[in-house]
């Protein structure tokens, strides 16, 4: 039990007592409102910076109300960027290294994979938006080379006043059967375990479909929740031969909210009024 709970029970039953002795009917309300801010995490104990990280994905995503995260509060707790003024400019978020390692905002195209709602209507195609493309990396000379592509995002916790806890993005295009890691990093710089998306054999994986032309049905979302914050992550990507990189869309970081935050505030909320009103009741 937390200390606002056991500071809760305290307050009423020694202000009971002291006033009007033990009442039942009180007790039995007490109890009641102190499980259903028991149950929606009033009553737990936060995350502590050593808590493994929860990841999430890959999940189907058409817009930003597909989005796992709490996205309520755009802009101070939470941040999206969906590179539609052609520009990675959202606040606490840049890239590292020359220009020719980084990866690049790409504009609407007859091959352009941006998230469906982007341009207005959901109806199947990115061709309309912006996205965001990796840049490669050689790892093997064989022939036809072995590369990955990948995508660096470092976050400033100067800016923000905060590591982000939460980082998600949506993969939206790459060849057949592309493999997907996430490395991240936590708030000291530890690197934190991989996120991979394969078959057995890292090269190859389950993402992607047969189309370079927009389509949608394919995009997925992927994510990882740290309460010991993130200060970085690693997109990457694995094809064999000479590809198209892939394509990502709608960075999200900021603050994690747990499913539940939003209830707990309301069922602290209406223990409290059950005491006022039993307070008043039985003095």
């Amino acid at each position: 039990m937390s200390r606002l709970v056991r500071g809760v029970v305290k307050l009423v039953f020694i202000g009971r007592y002291r006033a009007v002795g033990f009442r039942p009917q009180l007790s039995a309300c007490i109890a009641a409102a102190i499980a259903w801010m028991a149950i929606a995490g009033i009553g737990s104990s936060p995350p502590t910076a050593t808590a493994a990280p929860i990841f999430f994905g890959p999940t189907p995503y058409l817009s930003s109300a597909d989005s796992p995260f709490d996205l309520s509060g755009l802009g101070t707790t939470m941040f999206l960027e969906d590179f539609e003024d052609g520009e990675l400019n959202t606040p606490g978020v840049f890239q590292l290294g020359i220009p020719e390692v980084r990866g690049a905002v790409v504009g609407p195209s007859a091959f352009t994979d941006s998230v469906d709602a982007d341009d207005g209507t959901i109806d199947g195609s990115g061709l309309g938006g912006h996205s965001f493309a990796a840049t490669q990396v050689i790892t093997a000379l064989t022939f036809p080379p072995r590369h990955h592509w990948q995508v660096w995002f470092h976050f400033d916790d100067a800016t923000l006043g905060f590591y982000p806890t939460a980082v998600g993005f949506v993969w939206t295009d790459g060849v057949p059967m592309s493999a997907m890691w996430l490395n991240s990093w936590d708030g000291r710089g530890v690197e934190l375990p991989r996120f991979i998306v394969s078959t057995d054999n890292i090269f190859v994986g389950t993402l992607g479909d047969a189309r370079l032309d927009g389509t949608t049905a394919d995009d997925r979302f992927f994510g990882i929740v740290n309460p010991g914050g993130i200060s970085r992550v690693l997109i990457s990507s694995t094809n064999t031969g000479d590809t198209l990189p892939f394509e990502m869309d709608h960075l999200q970081y900021g603050l994690y909210v747990p499913e539940g935050g939003s209830l707990g505030l309301g069922a602290l909320a209406l223990a409290m009024l059950l005491i006022i009103s039993f307070r008043v009741r039985f003095s």
